[in-house]
C-alpha cells in the first residue's frame, strides 16, 4: 500500500460503513447534500468528519485496499453483506434517482465484497 498505513485495520464497523458510503457516494462524481446529510445521519458527525478526511487524502487504489482489508472482519457473513448492500441502495436513492452509474457501482461492489 502506497501512502495507507495500517491505522484503518483498527476502524469500528461504523467507520467502515461511513468509509463505504463516502466511497459510492464520490464515484458518481456528485457527493450531494442529501448523500452527506444520509451519511451523517447514520453514522455521526465525528465519524463522518473522520472518515471523509482518510478518503480525502487517499487515492482510489488506496481506498480499495482499506475496505478489501475489512470486507473479512465485517461482512464475513452473507447477511452481513446484504444488509451493506441494502444500506447501498437507500443511500444512492437518498437524491430521490438511483442512476444507471450507481446501479453499476452497486454490481460492482456486490462482486468485490
Amino acid at each position: 500500500m502506497n501512502n495507507v498505513d495500517t491505522k484503518h485495520l483498527e476502524w469500528s464497523y461504523k467507520e467502515y460503513v461511513c468509509f463505504i458510503l463516502i466511497y459510492a457516494s464520490y464515484e458518481d462524481l456528485e457527493f450531494t447534500e442529501d448523500e452527506e446529510k444520509f451519511i451523517r445521519k447514520r453514522t455521526g458527525e465525528d465519524t463522518f468528519e473522520k472518515m471523509h478526511e482518510i478518503f480525502i487524502s487517499a487515492g482510489q487504489f488506496e481506498c480499495l485496499q482499506m475496505i478489501l482489508d475489512l470486507k473479512d472482519k465485517y461482512l464475513a457473513t452473507a447477511v452481513q453483506k446484504e444488509d451493506l448492500l441494502s444500506l447501498l441502495k437507500a443511500h444512492f436513492g437518498v437524491d430521490g434517482e438511483f442512476s444507471k452509474l450507481e446501479k453499476v457501482l452497486l454490481g460492482f461492489l456486490r462482486n468485490l465484497l
